[in-house]
């Protein structure tokens, strides 16, 4: 993540899935103008880079979609909630969650986290079968 696109102004490394790095293939591949500037990922079918208001409209956009779709209500933002949930979910440290999320205070970590249900918790080692090496049956 660049500084001049990141909203804290500070470069980041951030992992990329395999499944999204192979959808971000197929877009440069397949979809992505070959025009424009070859700094931005994601460009307009004109290849240029998005502005802001542009970016906005795309997303917009999107919501319809979603909502005929049925999906009532969507908004880009809630993905970095339920990012950051299912991080926790799969074990994640809320630092390792604060650093990829570009959080600096780990309150932001918990206002985009949810708490694991008891039923989960209860799968998962406990502190003491941890250092003793042994997992609940």
């Amino acid at each position: 993540m660049r500084a001049d696109t990141s909203k804290s102004r500070e470069s980041r490394q951030v992992r990329l899935d395999r499944i999204a790095a192979q959808a971000v293939q197929t877009y440069i591949k397949d979809w992505r103008p070959d025009k424009g500037e070859a700094a931005a990922l994601f460009l307009t079918e004109e290849g240029r880079i998005f502005t802001h208001n542009g970016f906005t409209t795309y997303m917009a956009r999107i919501g319809l979609r979603f909502e005929a779709a049925g999906i009532q209500n969507w908004m880009a933002h809630r993905a970095r909630h339920y990012w950051a949930t299912s991080a926790h979910r799969a074990g994640m440290s809320p630092f390792d969650i604060a650093s990829e999320g570009g959080w600096r205070d780990l309150k932001m970590v918990q206002r985009y986290t949810k708490s694991r249900p008891f039923e989960e918790l209860q799968r998962l080692p406990t502190p003491l079968s941890s250092v003793l090496g042994r997992t609940i049956s």
